[in-house]
């Protein structure tokens, strides 16, 4: 029979922790229990955010930190932050659990770290983003470990990092030297909830005569994939109507990305998305492929800063541009 994360026997997985409460409005999520006697002592849900999924140490290359490998996430983000009273409990003795545990319930390994020779020098440094209380992990990565795991049936992806408390400023947080900290990041694919009103195909055409070209928010696909989601029709419609209006009318369709990612992946993100728009307005709408240029520019031409979620969004976007 096969074993779940419920039932596995190693005994230290449990519903609830044992002794000190946890933060008020935290759980655990879904189908990831705690390691037994763990407190939730940081919990924040993000409807929709961008996240780089490490898949390789974290290096230091020309005084910026980069990963050696990882791949950009957009959608639902829960973040847990756990610890485990010392002392008697090593973080790896811990991470170990959470390793064959998941890997128990079905989880896919995708990348795998023990100690900073393999996570990196300040792996930890990554998690000095957290809301409130950001130098949990910041200084204290001497005995990490980090997991990413991915639920294959939900797409759903788990990222680990287990070390032991060694110092950080902290506040409204019970955590001791030589505790045992988990964080744990849950990642859910999940579209952006979308306000953008549908541009008109006037409203483009417009755009077009002030300026040459016109910004389109209202294609969307999900994160790292280049198939048109159903959602994104209204605008596809408009922009065949335009070109439908306008038989002389000839277009490059360019596509922007945000900064996360290396350049190179996002040019060919970008470059596969275009052609997507242009598949669906040769095939669906007959516009004639002479007339449509597909274009990836990945983050080469920014429209705001990429600094904050805010400027990514308005950076990911396609423009139609007048191509005599």
């Amino acid at each position: 029979m096969k074993t779940t994360l419920l039932t596995i026997a190693y005994g230290f997985f449990a519903v609830a922790s044992l002794g000190a409460a946890d933060l008020p409005g935290s759980a655990d999520f879904p189908g990831i229990m705690r390691y037994k006697g763990a407190q939730i002592i940081r919990y924040e849900k993000i409807s929709f955010e961008r996240y780089l999924v490490p898949l390789g140490p974290l290096q230091a290359i020309d005084g910026k930190y980069k990963f050696e490998k990882s791949e950009p996430f957009e959608g639902r983000i829960v973040r847990i932050s756990y610890r485990v009273p010392g002392p008697g409990r090593s973080s790896l003795e811990v991470f170990r659990n959470y390793v064959d545990a998941l890997q128990a319930a079905g989880w896919e390994v995708r990348w795998k770290a023990t100690g900073k020779e393999e996570t990196g020098e300040d792996f930890s440094t990554v998690y000095e983003n957290l809301t409130d209380n950001n130098q949990l992990f910041y200084y204290s990565g001497g005995k990490g470990n980090a997991l990413v795991a991915r639920q294959p049936q939900t797409n759903v992806t788990a990222v680990v990092f287990v070390t032991s408390f060694e110092m950080g400023a902290v506040h409204d947080v019970e955590v001791a030297a030589g505790d045992v900290i988990v964080q744990l990041d849950v990642l859910e694919p999940q579209a952006m909830e979308q306000q953008m009103v549908t541009l008109k195909s006037s409203e483009m055409a417009q755009s077009l005569t002030n300026t040459g070209r016109v910004a389109i928010y209202g294609i969307q696909f999900d994160s790292n994939k280049v198939e048109i989601k159903s959602e994104s029709e209204p605008t596809i419609e408009q922009i065949a109507k335009l070109l439908g209006e306008k038989p002389g009318l000839k277009i490059l369709v360019a596509g922007h990305t945000d900064n996360v990612g290396t350049f190179d992946f996002n040019r060919d993100l970008s470059q596969r998305r275009a052609a997507s728009v242009v598949a669906a307005l040769t095939g669906k709408y007959h516009v004639a492929a002479d007339r449509l240029l597909p274009f990836g520019v990945s983050y080469a031409a920014p429209v705001a800063s990429n600094e904050s979620e805010a400027g990514r969004a308005k950076n990911r976007r396609v423009e139609l541009v007048e191509n005599k």
